[in-house]
This record gives C-alpha cells, sequence and structure tokens, in this order.
C-alpha cells in the first residue's frame, strides 16, 4: 500500500478507505502505521470539502475494531478528535450495544463521551459491570486521557469507581506466575479452575462466546485464572458454537496429551524470556520427556532450506533448548547430529560451540569433515561448521573451504568467512593471489586486503593494473585499498573520478576514501582538486553539510601538521593558490583564514618541542608571516 500517503482528492481517500473495509488485512502491514498517519491528515483536510468522508471513516473502525488490529484504529481516532465528529460517532457505536465494543469507545473516548456515558448509567440504562469494563479497556486505550476521564467518572457518580489502593504487583505477578507453572504441570489443577468457571458463571453449559465475555469484562480480575481462561478460549475456538457441559469438558480435557501440553507451554514461556526457577521435580519432567522422545527427531536433517532462511519444527527446537538451558545429558549421537542443527535465541543463531563442552574434538572434528563431505545445504549449519574451523584451525578442511569460496551458489557471508579462515591456514598466500583475479567483488577486496596487511607486492600490482579496468567498480575498490597505502596513482585515480562524474559522496561514517591521503607527495592533486571543488561547484553533487572543497581542505590540514616541512610546503601552496585565483574563484579569500588555523594549530604543537621565540623565528625565516 505504498503511496496512500500522498492521497489528497476527496474520491481518492474514499476508494482507499472502501479498499480497507474490503481488505482490512492490509492495515496489519508492517509499514502501515507511519503511512497511516500521513493519510489520516489528509483525510482531515478532504472532510472540509466533503463531510460524507465521515460515514466511510466509520465503517472503516468499525470494521478494524472487529479485528482488533489497535495500531491502525488509534491512527484513524484522530480523525474524529480534529473533525469534531468524536461524539457522535461514540453515540453511534454505543447505540449499536456495547458488547465487544468497549475497545473502540475507550479509544475514542473524551470528555464529552465519558459524560454521556456517566448519565446513561445514572440513568440506568448501563450497569456496574458495563462501567467498570469501560474503564479497564480506558485505562490501556486511552492512557493519556485516562486519569481525567476517570475523574469525570467520579465526579458524576460521588467517587463510585475510585481505583483500588496501591498494590505490590511484582508480588502478585510472581504469585500469578507460579499458580500458572503448577496449572502447566498438574492436570487436575487445570480441571479444578475450569470447574471454577462453571460454578461462578452459574451454568451448566458454557460456550467460546462465554468464555470470551469473561476475558472482556475482566473488572474483577481475580475471579477466574487467567491462563485457562485464555487456554479454554483457544481450545473452544476450533467449536465456536458447541456448548459444553462440565463433565463433557473434563473428559475432552483428559484425553488429551497433557505431558506435550505441560512440556511446550514450559518451553513457551522460557524461551520467550519468562523468568522463572523451576523445581528439581518440574525439571525431571521435562528431562524424561525430553529423552523418550529424543528419536523423533533426527537433527542431522531438522534444519529445512526455506526461501531465504530455514525452518524447522517446535519439537526440534524444544529438544535443542531444553538441553542448553537444563545441562541434559543427551546419547552422543544425537549430540553429534546437533552439529547440523541452530536455532535462534534473542535475536540471533546460537552457534555450535555449546557442543564442544560435551563431546570430544576428534568426535566433532570427525563429523564436521564428514558433513562437509556430504554437502551442507542450511546456511547457518555451513557458517557453524566454517567458525569451527577457523577458530580451531582445522587445516584438514582446506580443500572443501576452497571449494566453498568458488561457489557462487553460496550465500557471499559464508564465502567471505570461509576465506579468512583459509587466510589463516599457513602457505595461503598463493591463493590469496589468486584470488584478485576473480569476478566478484567482495571477495577480491576481502583477498586484497588481507594481502596488503601482510606488505605483499604482487597484490599491489595487481591492484594497479585494475586502476585501467574496465569495471569500474573493482579500479575504485582497488583505488580505495591503494590510498590507504598512499599510493599516488591510486589517489590520482580517485581525484580524476571524481572530476569526470562531478560527484562527491561520504560513507556512513561521513568519510570519503580520499581522506586516508597523508603524503605530501600528494600536494599537486589536492591542490588541483582544490581548484576543481570552487570551479565546479554548483555542478557537483554533494551534501550540503560534506562538500568536496571541505574535504580537501581537511586533508591538507592533516596533512601540514605531520612535520615542519609539510607545514611550510601545504601553507605556501595554499597562499600561491589564493594569489592565482583570487579574482576567478567567490569565496577564496577563506583559505587566508585556513592558513591561520593551520599556522596556530602547528604552533601550538610544535612548541611542545621548543620555545615560542624558537618556532616563529623557524616559521619567520621560511614563511615571511611576520614580514
Amino acid at each position: 500500500m505504498r503511496g496512500i500517503e500522498k492521497i489528497q482528492s476527496v474520491e481518492g481517500i474514499k476508494k482507499t478507505i472502501r479498499h480497507f473495509i474490503d481488505n482490512p488485512e492490509d492495515l496489519r502491514e508492517f509499514n502501515i502505521e507511519r503511512l497511516m498517519e500521513k493519510f489520516v491528515n489528509n483525510a482531515i483536510k478532504a472532510y472540509e470539502n466533503d463531510n460524507s468522508i465521515y460515514n466511510e471513516v466509520t465503517k472503516l473502525v468499525k470494521i478494524a475494531s472487529e479485528e482488533r488490529i489497535d495500531k491502525a484504529i488509534y491512527k484513524i481516532q484522530l480523525f474524529f478528535q480534529k473533525t469534531g465528529t468524536a461524539f457522535n460517532f461514540f453515540k453511534e457505536v454505543y447505540e449499536e450495544g456495547m458488547k465487544n465494543k468497549y475497545r473502540l469507545l475507550a479509544t475514542i473516548a473524551d470528555e464529552q463521551c465519558v459524560d454521556f456515558l456517566t448519565k446513561q448509567y445514572l440513568g440506568g440504562n448501563i450497569t456496574d459491570t458495563n462501567v467498570w469494563t469501560f474503564i479497564n479497556f480506558l485505562s490501556f486505550k486511552n492512557r493519556e486521557k485516562y486519569d481525567n476521564l476517570l475523574n469525570t467518572i467520579n465526579k458524576k457518580t460521588n467517587n463510585k469507581f475510585l481505583p483500588p489502593p496501591p498494590r505490590d504487583y511484582e508480588k502478585e505477578k510472581k504469585e500469578k506466575m507460579k499458580r500458572e507453572i503448577e496449572i502447566i504441570f498438574d492436570k487436575n489443577e487445570f480441571l479444578k479452575e475450569v470447574e471454577k468457571i462453571f460454578d461462578g458463571e452459574g451454568k451448566e453449559e458454557i460456550s467460546f462466546e462465554d468464555i470470551e465475555n469473561l476475558l472482556i469484562e475482566r473488572y474483577d480480575k481475580d475471579k477466574y485464572n487467567e491462563f485457562v481462561i485464555r487456554e479454554l478460549s483457544y481450545y473452544l475456538e476450533q467449536n465456536k458454537y458447541v456448548k459444553w457441559k462440565l463433565d463433557n469438558l473434563k473428559k475432552k480435557i483428559n484425553q488429551c496429551n497433557y505431558e506435550w501440553f505441560t512440556v511446550s507451554h514450559i518451553f513457551n514461556l522460557l524461551y520467550h524470556g519468562r523468568e522463572w526457577e523451576l523445581s528439581k521435580e518440574q525439571i525431571a519432567v521435562i528431562k524424561n520427556y525430553c529423552l523418550k522422545n529424543l528419536k523423533e527427531v533426527n537433527f542431522k536433517d531438522a534444519l529445512k532450506p526455506k526461501d531465504k532462511g530455514v525452518a524447522t519444527s517446535e519439537f526440534a527446537t524444544m529438544l535443542w533448548y531444553f538441553l542448553r538451558k537444563f545441562n541434559f545429558v543427551y546419547p552422543e549421537g544425537i549430540l553429534l547430529d546437533m552439529l547440523s542443527f541452530d536455532w535462534i535465541e534473542g535475536q540471533q543463531y546460537v552457534g555450535i560451540d555449546y557442543l564442544e563442552s560435551k563431546l570430544s574434538p576428534e568426535k566433532i572434528r570427525e563429523r564436521i569433515l564428514d558433513n562437509l563431505n556430504s554437502g551442507i545445504k542450511a546456511e547457518v549449519v555451513l557458517k557453524n561448521h566454517i567458525n569451527y574451523c577457523k577458530k580451531h584451525n582445522f587445516i584438514e578442511t582446506r580443500e572443501h573451504l576452497f571449494n566453498i569460496i568458488k561457489k557462487p551458489e553460496i550465500k557471499i557471508e559464508n564465502r567471505l568467512l570461509a576465506l579468512e579462515t583459509v587466510a589463516n591456514f599457513p602457505d595461503s598466500t598463493t591463493f590469496l593471489e589468486e584470488m584478485l583475479d576473480i569476478g566478484e567483488l567482495e571477495l577480491f577486496i576481502k583477498s586484497a586486503e588481507i594481502l596488503i596487511t601482510r606488505g605483499n607486492n604482487k597484490s599491489k600490482e595487481k591492484l594497479l593494473l585494475k586502476l585501467s579496468s574496465e569495471d569500474e567498480k573493482f579500479a575504485l575498490e582497488s583505488a580505495k585499498l591503494l590510498i590507504k597505502e598512499q599510493d599516488l596513482s591510486a589517489i590520482r585515480y580517485y581525484s580524476n573520478y571524481i572530476k569526470r562524474t562531478k560527484k562527491f559522496e561520504v560513507d556512513f561514517h561521513d568519510r570519503n576514501p580520499l581522506q586516508e591521503t597523508k603524503t605530501i607527495k600528494a600536494l599537486p592533486i589536492l591542490i588541483e582538486l582544490l581548484g576543481f571543488s570552487y570551479k565546479y561547484r554548483k555542478e557537483i553533487q554533494q551534501s550540503e553539510f560534506d562538500t568536496l572543497d571541505n574535504m580537501v581542505i581537511s586533508i591538507l590540514k592533516n596533512i601540514s601538521l605531520r612535520d615542519f616541512s609539510n607545514f611550510n610546503k601545504v601553507v605556501k601552496a595554499l597562499k600561491k593558490f589564493i594569489q592565482k585565483h583570487q579574482a576567478q574563484f567567490e569565496g577564496i579569500n577563506f583559505l587566508n583564514t585556513v592558513c591561520d588555523d593551520i599556522e596556530k594549530t602547528f604552533l601550538i604543537n610544535y612548541t611542545s618541542q621548543i620555545t615560542v621565540d624558537e618556532a616563529i623565528e623557524k616559521i619567520e625565516r621560511n614563511t615571511g608571516f611576520y614580514k
């Protein structure tokens, strides 16, 4: 739904709203929240020209409410606030019946709406339960106005709906969690809570709708166990219109695999970040379940490549997670197979380092070799194997890594990792030199970087040849690497590239490759580039904050401060440049200030080694500044 934020016409806005009414799932799109805010603002402006937009918006909000698309509702409700129609819409929703509408009513409520609702209560049209439920939704759906709106309700009702006294929420949370764990591990405790619901509601039969209403009207939160209510809701939703007697429901629950229920729920709680220390008895339950079901999963084949990632079963993830969480002891064969498995914890894959404390190095190396021989389909598993080879300098895998590097179907991330691993092996230089002829830029760059750090002359020769390559990407990357080595050919190439393209770019860190220039030998090239920056200032594509002339000046300053000889040459070159182009380039007098700044900075640095008088005398003798 890109582009909806640009729609401004009345008809266009109406058409877009109708689309969302027919396709409410589109309101869940990842970037819709940002776009919806702009779209709603356009709808507000369009309302001034055509009030009928109100009718379309109300339909959309009702649909979003039914689908519980809360983020969209929150953005759309601004329409009613800004157009002064919030009260009309509130009344419209109220008159349709409050049941299942509390969420929407609370979101759009303002002072006028609450005043109206209070009058309905005082007139006997709604009950205490209705008001408490509304207040409950108000507390988290309209937090900004909650305090003021609650005060309004209590002023009108003689403080009948005062909030409860402060509670120890941390203690309550722990007690609630403790009870939830008890229920998860004990089916009889679950059944007791089910009986409590039947008794408390005074009903012989309960349906999905009854359970849903208990979740909605939670003004008395502690009456029933919330965990059990939610589990019943999930279960009964499969047969929404069936009414269950207590005995029938208990029989159905007894037929369920409660052991799986226990282990899977504990996994979901702990894996998704809930902190809780289980008892030894509870851990033993999980251990026994895992051990007797280990053969149900083939960890060598449990990860399935899918689209751009991998997929696996929840059961495989559980067995893998509990092994590490509770330090279970699995058979050696299973652990070796787990070298071919990995999954996400937190926000990244765990890796296989944890298996090194559970298996002998010989067994791991043997299996790593076997897996590489057989071929590894899952990229994350391949990455783990390469990392192991790198960590342990596993030279026996050299040929496998060579093949990985050369296979374009393998992710570049793993190929680069394999290249780094091979580079750590003895006698890798020849292979790295061969990689400079490869037609893949990232592998070329990585090989060149490694060789340059080794002072390899052959790599520098090849990089110099690449400067004349027809493939500009290779030429530019070669120049970048050689500039760091203060190679004048590379500095000249990159300078000419800027002049040819009239484009000056910086990276994420606001740096350009030329800023690696430190040699005084590049002074003529830099002065020439400075002249270009002045002459074509208006034509050069550059940021307002990162300009070519500023970069060149910065490089010259840094070079000048390296020693006295550099200082002298840079300042003389700048003075000569000013004199030559003073009438030609606008703003060139700024360079006089640059020269003064260089002089002051140099004096501060230089006089730490000699006296001020000596420094001035030397500078005066060489530059004539003080004459």
